[in-house]
């Protein structure tokens, strides 16, 4: 499979244009674990188990994307840790 990253600009997401694409998997490892960095938890509150499990999902992705390119955390900026072996990070 192949992970890329897309830059769109424009006044809104309708309007947008691509400017760049990129699969080089230094620059997708770096850019998800910035991803990880930047958002909160996004553990959904109250009882939606759908919206919660998109969540610990998108997180859990973003984990494996991140170490995928043998880029430690410490290079790409990502602090988090996640060895459990139930998907959740």
């Amino acid at each position: 499979m192949t992970t890329f990253l897309a830059l769109y600009r424009g006044a809104t997401v309708g309007e947008a244009k691509l400017i760049s694409v990129s699969a080089d998997p230094d620059l997708v490892a770096v850019v998800a674990g910035r991803l990880l960095d930047s958002s909160t938890d996004e553990r959904v509150e109250g009882d939606d188990a759908i919206l919660g499990a998109v969540a610990n999902g998108r997180q859990r992705a973003l984990w494996l994307i991140a170490g995928n390119a043998n880029v430690g955390a410490e290079n790409t900026g990502n602090k988090r840790h996640c060895d459990k072996g139930d998907g959740e990070c």
